[in-house]
């Protein structure tokens, strides 16, 4: 094994390692971007990268060159044509005169140029709040320093050949001549070069041409490949790099506090550079799949002295296993060039210019960097998208996340957050520069979404939530600096003094740039099931926000943040859908269409049966419904969020405060913009609607399932959540959890009570009937859901029951905005606990007429016969007495049948079940047919036997009786034991065993504890082994070990020894018995055995 290992592991260091994968990634990505290619630099600028990267090898390729040349010239004989001796000084002197021109020519330029240049740049950004790495990127697009490096190389050069020029021959004067005009005309080159760059980077068109083409070639390039390198490294057990670590794919956690198997130390300063992922693959696979090595070190950190390589819980790594695992990770000095700034970074830079160019009032030129950050911002989401293999869906960069857990993406919209909250806190500025800021998201989303998937341009909606809580926290504090104290949670206030009429004029831009971005995720009509499956994640995302503003709103109080939110909210199905002309899906039976659909080919959505008519259903009509159905439950779930969090009612009889401000405009329909062409004109929450969206909800799936039920009611626990976390002593405490879909159920009998009509008449509408559409979402296919459905309506039913009436009273008034009395308040709650009844009624009478017609499952009792069987019978781990029998024999004779029966619901054995399994429901048959079995073989052995009987009336009687026989089997030539029905039978020897109730021991009587004698063992009488079986008739029973010779079992045609069948119970539908049947004979030896009955217990 050692040498296979050995073999393995050298092969594997002389494979190419991580660095190599990484290297080819990372140019297939950059060979087939189609921005990366776009942006691509030419041919000067690519040489003078090279040399700029590599001047010391550049320098002595330099040096080189002249060596070779002149020292050939040397070599080589003089031509026939070159000068006579007189005439050579002449030569030479015009040699000379030709460097010096050269020397004197590149000092110029070299002062003048560079001196001149360098400061109109610094002068240019004098200005800008971020100069650092603008002039790194103008450094690196002009490649100044590679352009006056090979000036001052040349310089030196030349004035070491002025020193030598008059000892060398001409033929070396010349040659060196020649390569200094060359050196000197590729320096005027460069040069050219940049100057044109420097003066590009002067103008602002070109400028943003320079840092778009910095982006592509320098900063993201090197940011995807440590980011590549990473990601490789943390999965390449997932990348098939390395083999799996047993279920969990994680052989690299560098943050694990295992035991640690080796280590090294390092001398000064060293960076990760590369892995020998064959070596570590051959360690692995030696150890086996569940060896739990894992691997330690990290790209990118500098580690200094002792560095952990591996951990090895298990079992430790042996010399040749630490030998590779140490050689397959490679160390290197840190890099010495200045690594370039993170895209993220260059984009903070620009919206740190646009922060200055807001404070100080210049908006034209604000909105000029603004574009071209935006299109910098564009480019990145661009220049991440992964080359589109075959049968892999499209990947973008942005979402890769790094070491700190957060993706490029999030990092990039974070770069805009000063500038945002800026615009947000101090909205009495000009409101062309929030107007900007509310529409950057939309602006980056335009393109984006184009080349990126959902997952990667998620983090945009980042944006505008951070503006909008800047607002209402900036209203707050006006507010609180207008009263001289801040205004109580969730208490109602609306800003005033200075900025007041600013603040009301800038929502309106702000509903405009969440809209617009409403429009940018919207996909066609016409568009394909692909598309629509790509838009929802985004479409989903903006209903999850629109619902938390109006929650962020309610909870500050701020009546402008609640109307317009609101408004938002009531006008979300009609933006996302602007344009669309569907006929609005009449034909399809949408309350059962939910987003899970969307998880599906077309094809499978197809075959569901949506269509109420012959027709098939239609793509848009079917996406429409998600649509719907979604903004519908999203509403009532956020109703019901906000009911919770209404406090105490006034004199009124209302609650006046920011949730139940915002739970009524939403409830009633309230527009806040009545400009807006496209409210709906009737209220969404109809009593329908609401137990339309609880039991869709409700039924799409348990709470921590991944579903639509998960989606919509993520939003309930989110709002519960806005208070923040729990810190306790700086240690963030997560919440209860209790906030969700199913922990509302009595909220939802509120929003149902509310929107039933009323007893006075006053709010006219009809209640709930129990129509097609209903029976639908009440009777799904699979009766797990409708359990779930049923435990739900219970618990909305018991809630019902319970509330109070004053406080249903209160709630209703205030969503109603209507008077409504404790008495009105007990008839709303009364019809809602019939309709209740009525759901309950529809669900409960289908699962019975199922239940009566259900089939028991084979394959669930052919399980129970087979762990019912699987150590009834067996010597090694059977009950007492089969461990003593001496042989086991399985027959197919007819033999004495044996059953046991166990009362449960049928509904546990249906095929489908109808009723979740008892999760142990195996082991729980296979002990207890063990312990039943067991008994019966001794019941089979002491059914045929004719005893000698004794009936003693007293413990020293009872003693002399067990004396006595086992000292008759001990005479008869057999090895006796002692067999009584239990632990505490009979009362004279549990006392003599356990001392109790003050039984004294017979002074001839020694007890103890021998090890191996098996189960069902209690201790030893005299050296006589005492065992307990429970059907030994009230008496204690002396026999010989002999006597259990022969244990005939019977098996069954499915080759078990034990038959399981299911016994309906005639009195109840719901009820039968599991019977478990097995069938034995005991063939008993010829020894003496002994009854010793048991005293009856005295009659009370």
């Amino acid at each position: 094994m050692s040498l296979q290992l050995l073999a393995k592991g050298a092969a594997g260091l002389c494979k190419p390692g991580l660095r190599s994968v990484v290297r080819r990634q990372h140019a297939r990505h950059l060979r087939l971007n189609p921005a990366s290619r776009e942006w691509r630099p030419g041919l000067v600028r690519r040489i003078l990268g090279l040399i700029d990267r590599h001047s010391r090898l550049s320098l002595a390729l330099a040096l080189a060159a002249y060596v070779a040349v002149t020292l050939g010239a040397a070599l080589v004989p003089a031509p026939a044509w070159t000068p006579d001796p007189p005439d050579v000084e002449d030569y030479f002197r015009d040699l000379q005169t030709i460097n010096l021109g050269l020397f004197g020519a590149q000092a110029a330029l070299l002062g003048l140029v560079y001196p001149l240049v360098i400061g109109l740049v610094g002068l240019l950004f004098e200005a800008r709040s971020s100069r650092g790495n603008r002039l790194q990127v103008y450094f690196r697009e002009t490649e100044a320093l590679a352009v006056g490096g090979m000036s001052l190389a040349l310089l030196m050069l030349i004035g070491l050949q002025l020193i030598a020029f008059g000892v060398v021959p001409l033929n070396v004067g010349v040659a060196a001549t020649l390569l200094n005009v060359g050196w000197f005309t590729a320096n005027l080159s460069a040069l050219g070069f940049f100057v044109i760059r420097s003066l590009d980077f002067m103008r602002p068109a070109r400028r943003h041409a320079l840092m778009k083409a910095f982006l592509a070639n320098t900063a993201w390039s090197a940011e995807l490949r440590d980011g590549m390198m990473a990601d490789q490294w943390g999965n390449a057990s997932a990348y098939g790099l390395l083999p799996a670590a047993g279920e969990d794919l994680a052989v690299v956690m560098p943050f694990d506090f295992g035991e640690v198997a080796l280590r090294r130390d390092l001398k000064g300063r060293r960076v990760l550079s590369d892995v020998r992922l064959g070596a570590l693959a051959a360690v692995l696979a030696s150890r086996g799949p569940d060896c739990g090595v894992s691997f330690a070190p990290w790209p990118g950190i500098a580690y200094d002295g002792e560095v952990v390589l591996a951990r090895a819980p298990t079992a430790a790594l042996s010399r040749l296993e630490r030998l590779l695992i140490r050689l397959a990770f490679r160390f290197s000095s840190p890099p010495r060039r200045e690594s370039p700034p993170l895209t993220e970074e260059i984009l903070r830079d620009a919206a740190a210019d646009l922060l200055g160019l807001m404070e100080a009032g210049r908006f034209e030129e604000f909105q000029s960097l603004f574009w071209e950050t935006i299109a910098l911002h564009r480019l990145l989401y661009a220049l991440a998208q992964g080359p589109t293999d075959p049968g892999n869906a499209p990947f973008n960069y942005a979402a890769l996340k790094r070491e700190d857990s957060r993706s490029y993406a999030r990092e990039w919209a974070r770069a805009y957050r000063d500038l945002v909250v800026r615009a947000g806190d101090h909205p009495q500025r000009d409101e062309r520069f929030f107007e900007s800021c509310a529409y950057i998201a939309a602006h980056v989303m335009r393109e984006a979404r184009k080349v990126a998937p959902p997952e990667a341009t998620d983090a945009l909606f980042n944006l505008p939530a951070t503006l909008f809580r800047a607002l209402v926290d900036g209203a707050a504090r006006r507010q609180a600096e207008a009263a001289g104290a801040p205004p109580a949670r969730g208490s109602l206030f609306t800003p005033a003094g200075s900025g007041a009429a600013e603040y009301r004029s800038v929502w309106l831009r702000f509903v405009g740039g969440w809209e617009s971005l409403a429009d940018t995720i919207s996909p066609e009509s016409e568009a394909s099931w692909e598309t629509l499956q790509a838009a929802w994640p985004s479409i989903s995302r903006h209903l999850h926000d629109s619902a938390l503003r109006i929650a962020q709103a309610a909870k500050a109080g701020e009546r402008q943040a609640i109307g317009w939110s609101v408004d938002m909210m009531l006008k979300w199905r009609r933006k996302i859908l602007l344009g669309w002309n569907t006929g609005h899906g009449y034909a399809l039976v949408r309350p059962i269409v939910t987003a899970g659909l969307l998880r599906k080919p077309w094809e499978e959505v197809a075959a569901v049966g949506l269509a109420r008519l012959d027709e098939p259903a239609k793509r848009a009509e079917v996406f429409e419904a998600v649509v719907e159905n979604a903004w519908l439950d999203s509403q009532v779930v956020l109703a019901c969020s906000l009911i919770g969090l209404m406090g105490e009612a006034g004199a009124t009889g209302r609650i006046e405060d920011g949730p139940a401000e915002a739970a009524g405009a939403l409830f009633r329909n309230q527009s806040f913009d009545p400009s807006a062409s496209y409210h709906p004109r009737e209220p969404a929450l109809s009593p329908g609607t609401i137990l339309h969206a609880v039991l869709r909800v409700v039924g799409a799936g348990e709470r921590f399932e991944e579903g639509y039920g998960q989606e919509i009611g993520a939003l309930a626990e989110e709002i519960d959540r806005l208070e923040g976390p729990n810190y306790i002593s700086a240690r963030i405490y997560s919440w209860s959890g209790e906030a969700d879909v199913e922990g509302q159920a009595g909220l939802q009998t509120l929003l149902l009570a509310a929107a039933m009509p009323s007893p006075s008449g006053r709010r006219r509408g009809a209640g709930v009937e129990i129509g097609e559409d209903l029976k639908r979402l009440l009777l799904p296919r699979d009766d797990r859901t409708r359990r779930r459905l049923l435990e739900h309506l219970a618990a909305m039913r018991k809630a019902a029951e319970d509330l109070p009436a004053k406080r249903v009273a209160e709630v209703v008034a205030t969503l109603r905005a209507d008077a409504c009395t404790p008495a009105q308040a007990t008839l709303l709650m009364g019809e809602v606990v019939r309709t209740l009844e009525a759901c309950q009624a529809e669900i409960e009478a289908v699962r019975l007429s199922e239940i009566t017609r259900a089939v028991i499952d084979p394959a669930r009792l052919a399980a129970i016969a087979e762990a019912a069987g699987r150590t009834a019978f067996s010597k090694a781990e059977g009950a007492f007495p089969v461990p003593l029998i001496g042989e086991v024999r399985f027959v197919h004779d007819d033999l004495s049948s044996y059953r046991y029966r166990f009362l449960t619901q049928k509904a546990r054995y249906t095929q489908p079940p109808m009723e979740e399994p008892v999760s142990n429901e195996l082991e729980w048959w296979e002990g207890t047919l063990r312990e039943f079995a067991a008994a019966a073989a001794f019941r089979e052995l002491i059914k045929g036997a004719a005893p000698v009987r004794r009936a003693p009336r007293s413990a020293a009687s009872y003693w002399r009786a067990l004396k006595e026989a086992v000292a008759a089997v001990r005479d008869a030539g057999e090895d006796p034991i002692i067999v009584r029905g239990g632990r505490a039978e009979p009362a004279w020897l549990a006392g003599w065993h356990y001392d109790f109730d003050g039984k004294k021991r017979p002074p001839d009587l020694r007890i103890e504890q021998v090890e191996g004698r098996g189960p069902g063992y209690d201790f030893d009488l005299n050296g006589t082994p005492v065992y307990s079986s429970p059907w030994t008739g009230a008496a204690t029973w002396v026999l010989g070990r002999e006597t259990l010779r022969v244990l005939d079992v019977q098996k069954f045609q499915s080759g078990q020894p034990v038959a399981v069948t299911f016994e309906p119970d005639t009195a109840d539908v719901w009820k039968g018995r599991v019977v478990a049947a097995f069938a034995i004979r005991m063939d008993r030896g010829t020894g003496p055995s002994w009854r010793i009955a048991h005293p009856r217990p005295k009659a009370r």
